[in-house]
Formats: structure tokens, sequence, C-alpha cells
């Protein structure tokens, strides 16, 4: 037993009394989220559906909720960054609950403007794998960078 805390007390703090919007911010405050993120951790929190509709209607209106801000911000940084593909990137946005018409838009704006080049990402991730695998490639090795970069 940790000194401190009475028996049979649970770790879990109380539940908030902040009101959903101050949650929501908080929630912000973190780090980017999407709407769909939002909405489903006020939800999670007890919120009411008609209060957690309101406060994403007011951030989204004050631009605090931006998925295609936040897509253009994601992929520029995961691609440049971490040599992320296409592919990977609009399948992260969708799994974080960016609609894919969002995320294509997105990836399309930054590549016709020049601030991500799908070909230098590609040669990042190769560099990369190859690195990975000791710098050597036999045909085995070879086969699994072509792959990797195929997906």
């Amino acid at each position: 037993m940790s000194e401190g805390r009475e028996p049979g007390r649970s770790r879990r703090r109380p539940k908030s009394t902040a009101s959903p919007l101050d949650r929501a911010l908080r929630l912000l405050a973190r780090r980017p989220r999407t709407l769909v993120e939002v909405r489903r951790e006020l939800l999670r929190s007890g919120v009411e559906p008609v209060e957690v509709e309101r406060v994403v209607g007011r951030l989204a209106e004050r631009g605090l909720l931006d998925d295609a801000a936040l897509a253009r911000d994601f992929i520029a940084t995961r691609s440049t960054r971490l040599g992320h593909g296409r592919l990977r990137l609009l399948a992260d946005l969708e799994r974080r609950g960016v609609a894919p018409e969002v995320a294509a838009a997105a990836w399309a704006d930054l590549v016709r403007s020049g601030e991500v080049d799908p070909l230098d990402a590609a040669r990042c991730a190769a560099r990369r794998a190859v690195a990975r695998l000791g710098g050597c490639l036999d045909r085995r090795s070879y086969a699994r960078v072509y792959n990797a970069l195929l997906r």
C-alpha cells in the first residue's frame, strides 16, 4: 500500500466538474485533435450528445477544430520528418476520423504547393530501410525494401 492513501481508495481521480467546453479545450491543449476524437472523448466522459454537438460546433466555428488544417499539418510533418508515404498518411488520418476526401485534398494541396515531395519521402524511407538492414542488400533484403516502399 502506498503512503498517503487510505486503504480501499482507488487511484482514479474523481470525475471532473469542468464544463464540456473546458474539457474539450483541455483535450486540444495537449495536442491537435479531429472532430471525431473530441466528440468521442466528450461522450466517453459522460457529456450529453446534444451538448457535445454544441461544443464541437462552437469550437469548429472559431477555428479551434479544423480537420483540414490538422490533415495539412499532419501530412507535412510526417512526410517530411518520417518519410511516410501517401497511403500510410491517408490511412492514419482516416483512423483518427478525418474524412478521406479531406485528407486527400490536403495531400494534393501540399504536393501541388511543393511543401511535400513524394519522391523525397520515398528516398528517406528507402534510406531508413536500408540502414535498418545493415546497409548491405542481398536479393531478399532488396525485395523487403522494395515491398516496404510499395506500402
